[in-house]
């Protein structure tokens, strides 16, 4: 599997825009695992002056949407951090999707279950 890399800096990324991270409550407010989609991925070296940053262990933020929101919710945008493994600090991501690839591709299907 080719790492993904940060343009700016090199530096390999756990998602990209268009993956899809199966997200639990309360990272978003829709009860229970919903699916969000990855809009943008930021490396930054020392997030410390960034809001809502978990410090230099999660170096990568990335913003997402709910592409399928529940009945009584709207589209809503959020932010995570994550590690260069893809995790979170507070355990809500759970799975990531890469669509488009066939199959046993890497950008086919729940590629890593995580937690």
């Amino acid at each position: 599997m080719t790492p993904r890399r940060d343009p700016g800096r090199g530096v390999p990324a756990p998602v990209r825009p268009g993956d899809r991270l199966l997200v639990d409550t309360p990272v978003t407010a829709v009860p229970g695992l919903t699916w969000t989609i990855v809009e943008m991925v930021e490396h930054h070296r020392d997030p410390g002056d960034l809001p809502w940053n978990r410090g230099p262990g999660f170096p990568f933020r990335v913003g997402y949407r709910i592409g399928d929101p529940v009945p009584g919710v709207g589209v809503s945008r959020g932010v995570l951090w994550l590690a260069a493994d893809g995790a979170d600090p507070s355990g809500a991501v759970r799975a990531v999707d890469r669509p488009g690839g066939a199959a046993g591709s890497e950008r086919h299907g729940a590629r890593r279950p995580l937690g």
